[in-house]
């Protein structure tokens, strides 16, 4: 079973080196990439089975 994941972060690094990290992973797979928290409900509504939430700690709501 994979694991879809939402991250919240505004740098293309993070969002780049998580991208690569999880296509590595067997058990994981990025459903979507949202710049702040307001985008968190909206990523969740188009993509409700997902099942991790990584917010960047830099990201500016966060």
């Amino acid at each position: 079973m994979v694991t879809k994941v939402l991250l919240v972060t505004a740098s293309h690094e993070v969002w780049d080196h998580l991208g690569h990290v999880l296509s590595e992973s067997d058990g994981f797979e990025l459903a979507a990439a949202v710049p702040d928290t307001p985008g968190v409900m909206t990523a969740l509504d188009r993509h409700p089975d997902v099942g991790l939430i990584v917010v960047d700690e830099a990201a500016d709501d966060g």
